[in-house]
């Protein structure tokens, strides 16, 4: 997990006692009236843990609740150049580490239940490793061909350079965006000061033929998955699920075919299917389109989809859509750590739990 925003319900504002203490602490205070929904907001931002990454905060006077938002794993280590499994354990310890911080300031009383933890949006974040056979531009440049053609209004590829592949993914903007694919390279940047160079070092060779995958869920997705409590994401099997189903939505895992399917073979497993297909091979020059609004379109959508076509996409475009990175990115086989990494202090220091 990487990026968080979650919101505590149920909270006491003592907003003169607030903004005073945060005044003190020369903490800038924005508050804004809005009267669409007869409310005050109280906004402000906090560095949060030992590597002080800083957090934003939303009071709501009129919901009795604060949204926060910011970086998990930056203020857990310091970088964000590896993101773990494991949500669960993550999403309760930095729910605790920014409860103690805020409480420090006065003027706030939270809940002491997760219970009163509504995840409004967050990020799932994967590492593939490439074989020999394709650099990682390359893939990227594929991966991008792919989104341009299942996404064409929502793709985007910004970044690229003549030294950099950029990031590829979909949504056009912040708040629509779904997925983002990317060199992890880009996080290597700048070695944290707190890190030694002979870790640094051993963590880039150890990545140095990666693929990063961010996947990102926003409040409605979150509901629609059962995934907006904290109890929810003890239930690993649950978060596989909808880890599996992006990967098969987006397109990142499917083997998406260029050759025509034989008539043949729609005959003995489909023949109900056999002029919809042959329509749809043959760019309408040919058979007969199902009407969209019949069940019959969903279902011949279905089996298209396993035989390995996306019938929203041109037959003649399925050769942008065979990335063939399909067999890499399986979430089952994203990349783990070796022990000496993982275990390295320099690198991930549980600092909260001393």
């Amino acid at each position: 997990m990487d990026n968080l925003k979650y919101r505590i319900k149920g909270v006491e504002i003592d907003t003169p006692t607030l903004t005073s203490n945060l005044d003190e602490l020369n903490i800038p205070v924005t508050r804004k009236s809005v009267p669409r929904l007869k409310d005050e907001l109280i906004n402000f931002s906090l560095p949060i843990g030992k590597h002080q990454c800083r957090w934003m905060f939303h009071c709501s006077l009129k919901e009795q609740s604060i949204l926060c938002s910011g970086g998990v794993t930056k203020t857990f280590f310091g970088h964000n150049a590896w993101v773990f499994k494991k949500e669960i354990v993550q999403i309760e310890a930095i729910i605790k580490i920014i409860a103690a911080d805020l409480k420090s300031i006065g003027g706030i009383v939270l809940p002491d239940s997760m219970d009163a933890i509504a995840i409004e949006r967050t990020e799932i974040t994967r590492h593939h490793a490439l074989n020999d056979s394709i650099d990682k531009r390359e893939a990227l440049e594929r991966l991008n061909a792919m989104f341009m053609a299942k996404f064409p209004n929502r793709h985007f590829y910004n970044g690229a350079t003549h030294d950099r592949a950029g990031t590829t993914g979909i949504g056009l903007n912040k708040n629509s965006r779904v997925c983002r694919a990317y060199d992890p390279f880009d996080k290597f940047k700048e070695k944290p000061i707190h890190v030694s160079e002979e870790i640094w070092n051993l963590l880039r060779a150890e990545c140095a033929n990666h693929l990063r995958i961010e996947l990102i869920f926003d409040k409605r997705e979150l509901q629609s998955a059962d995934l907006s409590t904290v109890a929810a994401w003890a239930n690993t099997s649950l978060i596989d699920e909808q880890v599996v189903k992006r990967y098969e939505d987006y397109g990142l895992s499917s083997e998406f075919k260029t050759k025509v399917l034989q008539p043949d073979l729609v005959i003995s497993t489909n023949p109900a299917f056999v002029e919809a297909a042959r329509f749809f091979f043959t760019g309408g020059a040919r058979g007969k389109q199902i009407n969209s609004r019949s069940g019959t379109s969903n279902r011949f959508k279905q089996y298209m989809t396993a035989k390995g076509y996306c019938v929203d996409v041109a037959f003649s475009h399925h050769i942008h859509l065979a990335h063939g990175l399909h067999r890499i990115l399986q979430p089952q086989l994203a990349a783990e750590l070796p022990d000496e990494l993982r275990s390295a202090p320099d690198l991930f220091n549980f600092w909260w739990q001393e």
